[in-house]
């Protein structure tokens, strides 16, 4: 039914909080989390050319099983932290709470593991926003506006923006 939304989780995100452990914590099993997800991602990237249906069969195949056993391994290792505070307790608690999540791209090829993609999208726009307070006025406001939608249009079609404005 194309009306229902199902979250997809972020493997780059749940990756960031296991780094921050192993990073500043120096949590042996944020290492092992790390080194868990990294295959994850370079299996992943072997089937990128396939089309979506072979794509879901080889994640079917290779990576579920994995995945299955990365969550089993951090419930083990989240009952023996949880009523801790720190770093390990955040991130295993993060995989925990979004296994649903990061575990959806497995029912569908052509769902990416992580929205890196869309977050570059987006920083374009949280970064124009702070040079956005200084266009002088809401005539130059609309007209910055037209030109970056004409800019991001050109991109979009695949042509070069500079030489689609010189035309």
């Amino acid at each position: 039914d194309p009306s229902r939304r199902f979250e997809v989780g972020c493997w780059s995100h749940g990756r960031r909080y296991f780094f921050e452990a192993a990073a500043v914590a120096k949590e042996p099993v944020a290492r092992e989390a790390l080194f868990r997800i990294r295959r994850f991602f370079e299996m992943d990237a072997k089937w990128k050319d396939l089309p979506p249906a072979k794509r879901k069969v080889m994640r079917d195949q290779f990576l579920r099983p994995e995945l299955v056993l990365f969550f089993e391994f951090v419930g083990i290792e989240y009952a023996k932290v949880q009523h801790l505070r720190g770093l390990l307790r955040s991130a295993l608690h993060y995989a925990k709470n979004q296994e649903a999540a990061l575990t959806r791209f497995l029912e569908d090829g052509r769902l990416k593991m992580d929205n890196n993609a869309s977050e570059r999208a987006l920083r374009r726009i949280a970064v124009g926003r702070k040079n956005w307070l200084f266009v002088g006025s809401d005539d130059h406001a609309v007209s910055t506006a037209n030109l970056l939608s004409m800019i991001a249009s050109a991109k979009l079609h695949g042509l070069d923006p500079e030489e689609y404005l010189r035309d």
